[in-house]
């Protein structure tokens, strides 16, 4: 508990100190860092370690958080801070989740969010001291009290060297520079931010959080569809698909280049959206068949009706590749037309991962023993990684050299 504490103070003032009025950079990697570290060695110290392999994700994580030094691109700028802190909650479910249940994922991802919020009570009684916490409550005052001194020795440690200055001097001019009610509003953000890191760690280490009873609550509500249901829905929508793929064979391999005033644009677009939805029917559609426990009928009705769940469920997979090709060609047309963009080069990473995804996927259906789960974020993580890492301005760049120059 008490280093818990410590170390939330510690992140609480450094957020400050790193991102109060000051570009994201460097201070994006050292901050995740040193969560990724507290994070590690509070689930190590309370032995909440279940899935070591859960860990690996430490690595793109900090991959990510290295671009904000490496590149200067807005967009991945602004959208890794989103996937930077989703990719810290799965590897903490995934750590400590001994049975990965699918089913609980989304109420873990919740229960990590806000279950903390529930333990600021006991993250404030721990501050009031008492035999136990009495040299937590010392160190934290010490802190508090050091402050003061820390910050008038890097103003003028500052002014003495230009280089220490560039690294440290913004921090203390933002914050003496500022009226009294920028700070006094800096520092309650900053209480509320310890406030919340401590309660997000005890909300994983401790028992009997909201987190902890993720598990319990799902165990004991298991999924009961009736499978007749799932088996009426699956023909119809692979009726759909069916009707879907024969008409873009038709109309895009035997039509497309003679069609005059074809819109390029709008039909690529419309061929990704299609495969995006698509594609999160037939996952879902995927897991509730697989994951369903109920038992309907006697044991020889109830396999076949299995089978016939595989059956269709392959189908809708083989349905979504050939959508995907079809999308490929269709944007291939209009980048060719056209050239590359951001939006066009993401659709291509997105229709490789869709296609990559549904691999493990057919596996998954046809009985081989994979974690899908596991699978699906190796995939996405990597393929995100590499969309970061391959300077999209520079791929754009040369496709626009080579169509004017070739």
């Amino acid at each position: 508990m008490k280093k818990i504490l410590i170390s939330s103070l510690i992140l609480a003032i450094l957020q400050s100190m790193l991102f109060w009025h000051r570009q994201l950079g460097i201070s994006v990697f050292i901050f995740v860092s040193l969560v990724i570290v507290l994070i590690i060695a509070a689930l190590i110290g309370y032995k909440k370690v279940n899935n070591k392999s859960g860990l690996l994700l430490v690595v793109p994580i900090i991959m990510l958080s290295s671009t904000y030094f490496i590149f200067d691109n807005t967009f991945f700028k602004v959208l890794n801070l989103l996937v930077i802190p989703t990719l810290i909650l799965v590897m903490i479910i995934l750590v400590t989740d001994e049975k990965e249940r699918i089913r609980s994922f989304f109420p873990k991802v919740f229960a990590l969010l806000f279950g903390g919020i529930e333990l600021f009570e006991d993250v404030g009684k721990s501050l009031k001291g008492n035999e136990e916490n009495t040299n937590t409550k010392k160190i934290i005052k010490a802190i508090l009290f050091a402050a003061p001194l820390v910050l008038i020795v890097i103003v003028l440690l500052s002014s003495a060297d230009s280089v220490f200055g560039s690294i440290f001097g913004n921090i203390t001019l933002n914050f003496f520079n500022e009226n009294i009610v920028v700070n006094i509003l800096r520092i309650f953000i900053t209480a509320v931010l310890f406030f919340y890191f401590a309660g997000f760690v005890l909300n994983i280490v401790k028992e009997q959080t909201m987190y902890a009873t993720i598990d319990e609550r799902t165990e004991e509500k298991p999924l009961k569809i009736n499978r007749f249901n799932i088996n009426v829905t699956l023909t119809m929508l692979n009726f759909i698909y069916l009707i879907f793929c024969i008409i873009q064979f038709t109309f895009l391999f035997t039509n497309v280049a003679t069609t005059e005033n074809f819109n390029y644009a709008e039909y690529a677009r419309q061929g990704f959206f299609q495969l995006m939805f698509v594609s999160a029917l037939n996952i879902i559609m995927i897991f509730i068949s697989t994951i369903n426990e109920g038992n309907q009928g006697s044991d020889n009705s109830e396999e076949k009706n299995k089978k016939y769940t595989k059956f269709m469920n392959v189908i809708m997979c083989v349905f979504t590749i050939i959508i995907i090709f079809s999308a490929f060609y269709r944007m291939n047309l209009y980048e060719a037309a056209f050239g590359y963009t951001y939006l066009r080069l993401f659709v291509y990473f997105i229709l490789t991962t869709e296609l990559l995804l549904i691999i493990p996927t057919i596996l998954y259906i046809v009985g081989v023993k994979i974690k899908l789960l596991r699978v699906y974020i190796s995939i996405a993580v990597i393929m995100y990684l590499i969309l970061n890492f391959i300077n999209i301005d520079a791929v754009i760049a040369r496709k626009k050299y080579k169509q004017v120059f070739w």
